[in-house]
């Protein structure tokens, strides 16, 4: 029953409501200071419930949780989870300070980033690899281009064998003047027939005159 001012009595319906929370808030940061963003935060409370987030762009988090005593993790790809307990009150707030406790990369996280940059690199190389095999096995099978019968074949300078020595053979007189025939032809061979044919030696024989030629006074002059 319900009076006012005046003692009128009514009725009326009263609602209470009971906050069995508490809110639970923090920053995830790196080694270095600097804030971590889309870090998963977990937090399992006293009555078993598990309520959960990702950090945003200045690496907060902040999350209504059954009050009492409560456990967090946090996570993150490719760095070490952290964990540590808490508690909080009904309708009270608690900062978790983890200043202490950064969220440190994994050993060989920076590798395998820096595999996933040199990877594309690797690719395009046998890429442009395979395409050159290609071409020059497409034109090793069609031949030389049109109007290129392939590389000029050039031949080595053959060297001339010596031959043999000139002979010198002594020449009949020729008006009392002694003459000395070199004939062109094998060494050791004197005693050839100048006689036999006259073109052949008056091709391969050439006359040295070795005294003055006279002239022949029965014969007409000029």
């Amino acid at each position: 029953m319900v009076y006012d001012a005046y003692d009128h009595t009514g009725k009326d319906v009263v609602i209470i409501t009971v906050i069995d929370t508490g809110l639970v808030k923090g920053t995830v940061l790196d080694p270095k200071g600097d804030p971590v963003e889309e870090a998963k935060v977990e937090i399992r409370a006293s009555n078993g419930q598990t309520y959960s987030m990702t950090t945003v762009s200045n690496g907060s988090f902040s999350l209504d949780v059954y009050y009492g005593d409560f456990t967090w993790t946090i996570t993150k790809e490719g760095y070490s989870a952290i964990s540590g307990t808490g508690s909080v009150d009904a309708m009270g707030t608690t900062i978790l300070d983890l200043s202490k406790t950064p969220l440190l990369k994994e050993e060989g996280s920076k590798g395998g980033s820096m595999l996933w940059l040199v990877i594309p690199g690797i690719v395009l190389v046998m890429l442009v690899i395979g395409i050159v095999l290609f071409l020059l096995t497409k034109r090793k099978k069609e031949g030389p281009a049109p109007g290129n019968d392939g590389p000029i074949a050039v031949e080595e300078p053959k060297v001339l064998e010596e031959g043999p020595s000139p002979t010198e053979v002594a020449a009949p007189e020729i008006d009392g003047t002694t003459s000395t025939a070199i004939v062109a032809g094998t060494e050791g061979t004197p005693d050839q027939d100048l006689s036999s044919d006259l073109d052949e030696i008056a091709q391969d024989v050439t006359l040295e005159v070795t005294g003055p030629i006279e002239e022949d006074p029965s014969k007409p002059g000029p």
